[in-house]
């Protein structure tokens, strides 16, 4: 089982990578 921070990590990219081209109307947008 991944750790808590890992999986936080990766539910936080995809929250963040179907609300932000939906809500914006953006392509991609690289996260550092």
């Amino acid at each position: 089982m991944p750790d808590t921070l890992t999986m936080l990590a990766i539910l936080m990219a995809a929250v963040l990578g179907l609300t932000r081209p939906a809500r914006q109307g953006e392509t991609e947008v690289p996260h550092a």
